[in-house]
């Protein structure tokens, strides 16, 4: 009996053996604060036991046009933002989320946070609804 080895995710991912040495990396992550609102202990970050001497700070509007633009003619598959911190907490994630997607360097832009600062309003900026119900519909097909 062979096993046969199916994508439960995606069908059409990248398999890496084809494409290495890679050119860019497959996934950036972008960190648009370095803060959180939670204190989770499984959290490697908010429960270490050393102290953290680095300063909590937000990442400005002009530092995330920089990253962006500068990977501007390149294609990356996915830019999530998030990583040790809420990127919510951020004022401008909004308009950093939009910066990027106009940009159309990335296949996938996504955004890891603990979801508690969501609300109607925000969660309609970042994804209004007409692209809701397309993202809906390809996860469907």
């Amino acid at each position: 009996m062979v096993a046969i080895r199916k994508n439960l995710v995606n069908n059409h991912r990248t398999r890496l053996e084809r494409v290495i040495p890679l050119d860019l990396p497959l996934i950036i992550f972008i960190d648009p604060c370095n803060m959180c609102n939670f204190k989770c202990d499984f959290c490697a970050v908010q429960s270490s036991n050393k102290q953290l001497k680095y300063k909590k700070q937000m990442m400005s509007m002009e530092l995330l046009k920089k990253i962006i633009d500068d990977l501007s003619g390149e294609h990356i598959k996915t830019i999530r933002f998030g990583a040790q911190g809420e990127p919510l907490l951020n004022k401008n994630i909004v308009d950093m989320i939009k910066y990027t997607k106009n940009k159309n360097i990335a296949d996938n832009i996504g955004i890891v946070t603990n979801g508690s600062l969501f609300e109607p309003e925000l969660n309609e900026e970042i994804l209004p609804t007409e692209e809701k119900s397309e993202n809906i519909s390809e996860i469907n097909q």
